[in-house]
């Protein structure tokens, strides 16, 4: 699930947000916070996307966390 949640999401920011671009000197992250049902619960997660390119968005590794 974490993988196709990475590259929904990753492509969801790249539709939404084709004007992100990289700083020069620093790093721009995106910090999705999001809902997920299990069948028995809500449970609040956390995942980050760095900004590699104009509108392109890469998932930084082990950002995926619960809240």
């Amino acid at each position: 699930m974490v993988e196709r949640l990475q590259q929904t999401l990753g492509a969801a920011l790249e539709k939404l947000n084709p004007e992100a671009v990289p700083v020069a000197g620093l790093d721009v992250f995106y910090t999705l916070h999001f809902g997920v049902y299990d069948g028995n619960v809500n449970k609040t997660y956390e995942m980050k996307f760095k900004v590699v390119g104009k509108g392109r968005f890469e998932y930084v590794k082990d950002s995926y966390k619960a809240l």
